[in-house]
């Protein structure tokens, strides 16, 4: 499945891809399967992931780097996969044992995305007008051979009257 950058299939315990046809993945009763995160944003993404309404992480997320991969390969208790996920019938003695419930059978993924960072510009006021990006000039002294930097700009926060000389 595909959304917002983020790519999240199942694979098969030797390793096959799963692919789903309209959201649905079919898988064979007593398959064990991974689930394999892939992140094509460049940005970082926090996952939570639920198996027929259970917690996968134990009620922790992971990150997925940008433009990463991550693999889990069962339930985890702390930073170690226990029970490994395989997909089961669900037979008479099971619903009598735990119920049936609303999520069964369904894997949900939730993504969030850290904040794109905003670069804010460096602007330079000159001659009563605003200037982006502006370095000192260089001049070259014709006495010595060392460099000397010299600056006919002044950087202020907008307002004139907060400038300061560089």
């Amino acid at each position: 499945m595909y959304k917002n950058e983020f790519v999240v299939c199942l694979k098969t315990k030797d390793g096959k891809i799963l692919r789903d046809n309209n959201g649905v993945i079919k898988l064979p009763f007593g398959s064990e399967y991974s689930i394999y995160l892939k992140n094509l944003n460049s940005r970082k993404a926090k996952v939570e992931i639920s198996i027929d309404g259970e917690d996968v992480l134990d009620g922790n997320s992971i990150i997925v780097d940008g433009n990463n991969i991550s693999e889990i390969k069962g339930f985890l208790k702390g930073d170690k996969a226990k029970n490994s996920f395989k997909f089961i019938e669900k037979i008479k003695e099971i619903s009598e044992y735990r119920g049936d419930k609303i999520d069964d059978g369904l894997v949900r993924v939730k993504t969030t995305y850290e904040k794109e960072k905003v670069e804010i510009p460096y602007y330079t006021y000159r001659d009563n007008w605003f200037e982006p990006n502006i370095q000192p000039r260089v001049t070259y002294s014709t006495h010595t051979n060392t460099q000397e930097v010299k600056s006919i700009f002044r950087s202020c926060d907008i307002s004139p009257q907060n400038c300061v000389s560089l």
